[in-house]
């Protein structure tokens, strides 16, 4: 729940197939403090595709979107 309520522990992405709402997919990443890193880093704590989804480009989409998020956030300042 913290990653949920607090943008500042980190964030998840869950992934849901249209049409059904099935969770195929979910991303957890944290943020971790380190003195090497001069602040916040992004750790990918959890990573799950559906064995009916791991042929398709979802888990890759994930990561992407995953990405995406954690250089936003960068760039954001968090």
């Amino acid at each position: 729940m913290r990653l949920i309520q607090d943008p500042e522990q980190g964030f998840i992405f869950v992934v849901e197939e249209q049409g059904t709402g099935q969770i195929v997919g979910v991303a957890s990443i944290s943020a971790v403090q380190a003195v090497r890193a001069a602040g916040a880093y992004g750790v990918l704590q959890e990573l799950w595709i559906s064995r009916d989804f791991r042929n398709s480009d979802c888990g890759r989409r994930l990561l992407e979107a995953v990405d995406s998020e954690a250089r936003r956030s960068d760039a954001a300042g968090r």
